[in-house]
C-alpha cells in the first residue's frame, strides 16, 4: 500500500492528487518484504503490489504451496474463488499460478484441483436489446429521449446501458447509437449541471501547454485534465486536429510527441548517434534512455527492434554476439539436462505442466532458446 506521510515528505504532494496515469513516483510498502519502495504511480498495481525481487522470487515457488494457498482463499471466502478472488486475496500473482500449471486458464486450474465448474448467470442484454428500447422510447415521444426521459419511459436501467455499451455517460451512447453533430445536442443530453461549451475545453489546453511550456501530447493532457479525451469524443478528430483547433502549434510538441511526423532517416540516423555513444547496437530501452525520439511510434511504423537496426545499418560488436551465442548454447544444454532429469523421475516423457512441477527452469528462459515452442525442446532432449 501507498505510504502517504513518506511520499508527502520526499516528494512534497499528496499521491491521491495524482491520476492512476502520473508518471510522477510514489513511495508504497512492498507487501513481499515489507520494505519503503519508490515507483511510478502508473506503474503501481494496487495494495498487492510486490517489488521486482519480491516478484522475481515467485518464479521459485513451488507448485504445492500455489495449491495450499488456492485452498486457503476458497476456505476463508467459502466459496470458489475468482480471478477477481484470488488477485485480492490470494499471495501470488495470477500470472505466477499459470505458469506454474502451463499456461492453462483459471476454470481449468480449478477443474485440476478438483473444483466442480460453476456456472454463472449470463448478462441477459445484449447491445442490440439496448438500442431496441431506446428506439421504442423515441417512437413513443416522438424524439430521442433525454436521460430523465428514458428513466422514466426505459424498461433498462441506466446502469445496464453503461455497462453493456462501454460508454461513461447517456449522452456518449446516444452519440454511439444516433450521433451528436452539433454543440446544442450535446446540451440537451448532457444536462445543464454537466454540460462544458467546447471552448472552454479548449482553454484548459492553452493553459495546460502554457504551464508546461510547449504544446502537450495526448498523454500529458491526460494526465492533468479530461478535456483532450471529451474533445476527441465529442467532435470525432484525432489529437492533432484537436491541437490545430485550440490553436496551439503542432512544431511545439516534445519530439517523442511528434515521432509520427519525423522522416525514416531522422530516426535511422538518431539510432547510429545512440549506437556509437554506447559502442554496440542499443537495445530497446537503452534507445528510450538515450534517444530522441518515442520508442512506440517507432516500433508501430517499423514493426520489431531488431528489423529496424538492420535497416539503419547499426552493426554489434563481434565479441558481445560471441558472448551471446555461448551463453545461449549454455543454457540450452542445462535445459535438455533438466528435462531429461525430469523424464527419468516420472519415467515418462514430461508435459509442459509435469515439467513446471519438477523443472527448474520458467517459461521465459525456455522460450529465449526454442522460440516458445515446447515440442522443440523435447525434439532437441531426444524426445
Amino acid at each position: 500500500m501507498i505510504d502517504i506521510k513518506e511520499t508527502k515528505k520526499r516528494y512534497g504532494y499528496h499521491p491521491d492528487q495524482l491520476s492512476k496515469c502520473s508518471n510522477k513516483r510514489v513511495i508504497y510498502i512492498c507487501v513481499g518484504c515489507g520494505i519503503l519502495k519508490d515507483i511510478k504511480k502508473l506503474s503501481y498495481k494496487g495494495e498487492n503490489h510486490k517489488c521486482f525481487h519480491c516478484s522475481h522470487a515467485d518464479r521459485s515457488i513451488g507448485y504445492e504451496k500455489i495449491v495450499i494457498d488456492i485452498k486457503r482463499v476458497t476456505k476463508l471466502l467459502g466459496k470458489q474463488p475468482t480471478t477477481t478472488d484470488y488477485v485480492n486475496h490470494g499471495a501470488y500473482k495470477l500470472d505466477t499460478v499459470r505458469k506454474h500449471f502451463g499456461g492453462i486458464g483459471w476454470k481449468e486450474i480449478l477443474s485440476t484441483l478438483g473444483y466442480k465448474r460453476q456456472r454463472y448467470i449470463t448478462d441477459p442484454y445484449d447491445f442490440e436489446t439496448v438500442c431496441k428500447d431506446v428506439e421504442r422510447v423515441r417512437k413513443q415521444l416522438g424524439h430521442i429521449p433525454n436521460h430523465s426521459e428514458y428513466k422514466k419511459y426505459g424498461k433498462i436501467t441506466v446502469e445496464v446501458i453503461y455497462r453493456v455499451a462501454k460508454c461513461n455517460s447517456y449522452a456518449a451512447f446516444i452519440d454511439k447509437v444516433y450521433g451528436i453533430k452539433d454543440e446544442a445536442t450535446w446540451k440537451y443530453f448532457l444536462g445543464k449541471q454537466t454540460y462544458r461549451p467546447t471552448e472552454s475545453y479548449f482553454n484548459q489546453l492553452r493553459e495546460l501547454a502554457a504551464k508546461l511550456g510547449h504544446t502537450p501530447t495526448r498523454r500529458e493532457a491526460k494526465n492533468h485534465c479530461k478535456a483532450g479525451e471529451i474533445l476527441i469524443e465529442r467532435l470525432k478528430i484525432n489529437w492533432s486536429e484537436v491541437l490545430k483547433q485550440a490553436g496551439l502549434d503542432l512544431d511545439k510538441l516534445p519530439l517523442k510527441g511528434r515521432t509520427r511526423r519525423v522522416s525514416d532517416e531522422d530516426i535511422f540516423r538518431d539510432i547510429r548517434l545512440v549506437g556509437k555513444r554506447l559502442r554496440k547496437m542499443p537495445t530497446i530501452q537503452e534507445y528510450k534512455a538515450n534517444g530522441k525520439y518515442g520508442v512506440k511510434a517507432i516500433r508501430l511504423r517499423f514493426g520489431s527492434w531488431r528489423n529496424l537496426l538492420e535497416l539503419t545499418g547499426v552493426k554489434q560488436d563481434k565479441n558481445v554476439i560471441i558472448a551471446q551465442e555461448i551463453a545461449k548454447s549454455k543454457l540450452q544444454q542445462e535445459i535438455i539436462e533438466d528435462i531429461k532429469y525430469v523424464a527419468g523421475k516420472i519415467s515418462q516423457t514430461p508435459s509442459w505442466k509435469q515439467y513446471c512441477e519438477h523443472g527448474k527452469f520458467g517459461f521465459r528462459k525456455i522460450a529465449s532458446v526454442f522460440d516458445g515452442k515446447w515440442l522443440e525442446a523435447l525434439a532437441a532432449a531426444g524426445y
